[in-house]
């Protein structure tokens, strides 16, 4: 396939050449028995007679170079010659060349030549018409596209599954915490009554008993403040972050026992509105501000004990008590909002549909009907409906890839493979055991994700090469036919306008058809750039080019084949070669990446053609720009055009001016990535 690729550009010009000279002995259908010579169109007609002997002469040696390698093109290198036969190509030719060596047959020879160029455009589209690599590669970078898009969609619902779950059993770690608190608050306001009972029953004016209550109560105030603490630790807002997995934050043993541990919300962890929302948030925050309360009466109740007043100390303890009990509430508080906030079985469910919808595409991807599972992935809380859809979408990507696996089908199994698991670990309430299957199923999707980019990327480097290919060949053809048509203009030129006959009027008319038939190629290789979409300064100048070749046209019609004409033609065949250059320059960047293995990075179509490239492209059309007002000036001076047709010029190219300005405009635009 490759040979044939490499090889039908040099076939594709020489048809599109033959097509473009063919239309140059057109005789308009006049006759004139005064006329000079017809000579120069017999002479035309055999050189179109050899160009064709050659032209199948290299069809016929590549068919049979093609015969075992690639039978297929071979096959339709032997359709076009059957044919060109067909359609008796060679005998009209030679018809057509005694007819034009009869200079009184001309109307019949224009009707003979009319049909000749449309049946040659009909074995050039049978030579350039897509190859069924082509359409299967298009159709490859559509399914690859389709399956990258649904990976993608996974992946991004996985994560927000994953950040679901960590959220859950942060959750439920905190939740274990706030039970751990509140059993601890229970013992301080155990401890705490229990020491205001002794101190109203100590005996007036016993220092004995004295030390050891305030002892007890310096403890319970202790203990308490440690608790303020942690529960402050545990609100949102009053904590350090903790690891991303949200296992930073065991519950541990404090100095007094069971202290909640220091890991606090971060990324695994919700914050705010998600970790028992606001109200829980500042339930906790209340509790702490209640304890701190309290061990402050504590405190001072310690201090009436060292001083003997165990009354006002009893009151103290008291209100201490009564703090420790809205202290409890506020933590109660918190929890019931916890506890309202859970969405364990929720997340269990999202993190199942995930699981079918993976193991859907995995089907998909290998080429097996979807069944009741075979919907495409849908969003966080379920998918389209899966079976017909997904049963019809599977068989029609397994018949395209005709039983190869798909890029990162592996990975998708096996990342179903794990969400399965980290559902079961949900449906279990072990959401922490939970992430760690999500982790892994992350890291497959990611994998797949990379093997379907890496994919295109190729599929869409072999797209390119094969629309270069195309393009040089028709810019190649545009390029003969061109040069011809300047000799043309040129000759008619120095023949002089004031000695014209009808023999040069006709030869105009026909440098004209030929001119706008070059045209006419330049706006069909336009709709394949559009089409491809990559650049911006190639289909820019490629436009210019379509119209400059049109205007010039237009002169031609008016037999105006004067300097301007020609410097207009010759900056032609300049954008010509600069385009054919321009790609010239991209194929060697890619046979260069190829040889060293090198790979286009990150995930955006690379551009048709370099920005060194395009740069080379702007600025030879600025270098135009400059030849032509230098060369209006100087017909301006020499006074060889007519007012009106200078006007037309100058405006031609103040408009060429401002298209090259807002060119380098765009450019700069795409590299800022604006």
């Amino acid at each position: 396939m490759r040979m044939f690729r490499e090889l039908r550009g040099p076939l594709f010009a020489g048809m599109l050449a033959l097509c473009g000279i063919a239309g140059v002995g057109s005789a308009s259908g006049q006759s004139d028995a005064d006329i000079t010579p017809v000579n120069p169109l017999a002479a035309k007609q055999q050189m179109i007679k050899d160009r064709l002997a050659r032209l199948e002469d290299r069809m016929f040696r590549l068919r049979e170079t093609l015969s075992e390698d690639e039978p297929e093109n071979a096959d339709r290198l032997s359709a076009a010659l059957e044919r060109s036969g067909e359609l008796g190509v060679n005998e009209r030719v030679d018809r057509l060349l005694a007819l034009f060596r009869d200079r009184s047959r001309l109307d019949e020879a224009g009707e003979i030549e009319a049909g000749l160029i449309e049946d040659l455009e009909t074995i050039l589209r049978t030579l350039t018409e897509r190859a069924t690599d082509e359409t299967e590669r298009d159709e490859e970078i559509a399914r690859l596209e389709e399956a990258k898009a649904k990976v993608s969609e996974l992946l991004d619902r996985q994560r927000d599954v994953r950040k679901e779950t960590a959220d859950a059993a942060a959750s439920k770690r905190r939740a274990a915490q706030l039970r751990e608190a509140i059993e601890r608050l229970d013992e301080i306001t155990r401890r705490q009554e229990t020491a205001q009972d002794r101190t109203r029953e100590a005996p007036p004016g016993d220092p004995g008993s004295q030390p050891a209550l305030e002892s007890e109560q310096g403890r319970i105030a202790q203990d308490t403040e440690r608790l303020a603490e942690d529960v402050m630790k545990l609100s949102p807002a009053g904590g350090e972050p903790s690891d991303q997995d949200g296992e930073g934050g065991e519950s541990g043993e404090g100095e007094q026992g069971g202290a909640p541990s220091q890991g606090q919300p971060g990324e695994g962890q919700p914050s705010g509105g998600q970790q028992g929302g606001e109200k829980g948030a500042q339930s906790m925050q209340d509790a702490a501000a209640e304890l701190n309360a309290a061990q402050d009466e504590m405190r001072e109740a310690q201090e009436d004990l060292k001083e003997g007043a165990t009354d006002p100390a009893a009151d103290e303890q008291q209100s201490a008590v009564e703090k420790l009990k809205r202290a409890k509430h506020q933590l109660a508080e918190a929890l019931k909002s916890l506890e309202d906030e859970e969405t364990g079985d929720a997340v269990a469910s999202a993190q199942k549909k995930l699981a079918e919808d993976a193991g859907s595409l995995g089907q998909q991807m290998g080429g097996q009907q979807g069944g009741q599972q075979g919907g495409q992935p849908g969003g966080q809380q379920g998918g389209q409906p899966g079976g017909q859809q997904g049963g019809q979408q599977g068989g029609q990507q397994g018949g395209q890839q005709s039983g190869e696996p798909t890029p990162g089908q592996q990975q998708v199994e096996q990342a179903e493979e794990h969400m399965e698991d980290a559902t079961e670990d949900l449906e279990e309430d072990e959401p922490r055991d939970a992430t760690v299957d999500q982790d892994r199923a992350l890291a497959e999707l990611e994998d797949a994700l990379a093997e379907l980019e890496e994919a295109l990327r190729q599929l869409r480097q072999e797209e390119q090469e094969e629309i270069l290919r195309d393009l040089e060949a028709r810019f190649r053809a545009m390029l003969t036919t061109q040069l011809e048509i300047n000799a043309g203009t040129s000759a008619l030129h120095a023949f002089g306008r004031e000695n014209f006959t009808r023999a040069e009027v006709l030869r105009g008319a026909e440098l004209t058809e030929s001119q706008n038939g070059v045209g006419n190629d330049a706006a069909k290789a336009l709709h394949v750039l559009e089409e491809e979409g990559t650049t911006v300064v190639f289909p820019a100048i490629l436009e210019q080019l379509s119209d400059d070749m049109y205007a010039v046209g237009d002169r031609l019609e008016e037999l105006n084949v004067g300097p301007l004409t020609q410097a207009l033609q010759e900056e032609i065949v300049a954008t010509l070669k600069n385009l054919v250059e321009a790609i010239e320059q991209k194929q060697r960047e890619m046979e260069q990446q190829q040889q060293s293995g090198q790979q286009s990075s990150g995930d955006q179509d690379q551009p048709l053609l370099p920005p060194s490239a395009e740069l080379k492209l702007l600025k030879a059309l600025q270098v135009r720009v400059h030849t032509r007002t230098d060369a209006i000036e100087t017909e301006r001076t020499a006074g060889s055009e007519t007012e009106q047709s200078l006007l037309q010029a100058t405006k031609a190219v103040t408009t060429r001016q401002r298209e090259a300005a807002d060119i380098a405009t765009e450019m700069r635009k795409l590299e800022d990535g604006s």
